[in-house]
């Protein structure tokens, strides 16, 4: 089973909710539609809501920096995932610092969504 996903947008951002298996193909959907909705809204803070039941595998982890270019995520964008299954936590960071790494977006990983929604309101 693949990633389902909403994305709906909530001022002030786009709110991503995240569910079942990742695997490339559904995650790279998932940024492209993403970014699709970002565009449409002109708001780049997306606040994602992540309850997926394993983690990323380390192959589509490594590959991440691949989806984001090719969905077209760009420095403009500010990510706070928000992962509830902890277990999956270590290769979300990974995700994350290799975006920051490659200057694709900020992001940031939190286990807390009221701690995500309080850093995507921070001045950048």
């Amino acid at each position: 089973m693949a990633v389902q996903y909403t994305i709906a947008y909530e001022s002030p951002h786009v709110v991503v909710h995240v569910s079942g298996v990742p695997d490339r193909e559904s995650v790279s959907q998932m940024w492209r539609d993403i970014t699709v909705s970002c565009r449409e809204n002109r708001c780049y803070a997306v606040l994602g809501l992540s309850a997926t039941d394993r983690s990323v595998a380390l192959e589509d982890a490594l590959d991440y920096a691949s989806i984001f270019e090719e969905a077209g995520v760009t420095s403009d964008y500010r990510i706070a995932w928000v992962q509830s299954n902890q277990a999956a936590m270590v290769m979300i960071e990974l995700i994350s610092e290799m975006t920051r790494n490659r200057k694709l977006a900020e992001s940031k990983v939190f286990s807390d969504e009221a701690e995500a929604r309080r850093w995507l309101a921070e001045p950048n």
